[in-house]
């Protein structure tokens, strides 16, 4: 058995009252959230860039690229993902924090981006 632990700067976490509704400010997002469609263009665009999370060496030894992506982000040990609260999840709390740990470090994920990050969560976060 393996165990471990991660500990990052927790914010207080906003509740949804329903994840499939989104966070967003009037923006709708579609029915079904498809990583291949809506998930992946956001880690190319945000996350995938020189120097970050791509290439030999990517940065926290997380490989956004296209090939890569989902079995880096879903894989159990590395606790990116929360299916059942996604505003809890490393992942979510990544792109939203302020603090030291922000990614992308130097720019704020658009909001609709998030929201369809949390929604594909919720829905499972299936290879879709």
């Amino acid at each position: 058995m393996v165990a471990y632990s991660c500990t990052y700067n927790k914010k207080e976490l906003p509740v949804l009252a329903n994840p499939e509704k989104g966070l967003g400010n009037g923006n709708s997002l579609p029915d079904s959230v498809s990583f291949a469609l809506h998930v992946l263009p956001i880690f190319k665009t945000e996350c995938a860039t020189e120097n970050c999370h791509s290439g030999t060496k990517p940065a926290s030894n997380l490989n956004l690229e296209n090939d890569k992506a989902y079995a880096q982000i879903s894989n159990s040990y590395r606790g990116y993902l929360n299916t059942v609260q996604p505003t809890n999840s490393l992942l979510y709390n990544l792109l939203t924090t302020d603090g030291s740990k922000k990614m992308p470090p130097n720019k704020k994920v658009d909001q609709k981006q998030i929201d369809l990050i949390v929604k594909w969560m919720a829905q499972g976060a299936t290879n879709n």
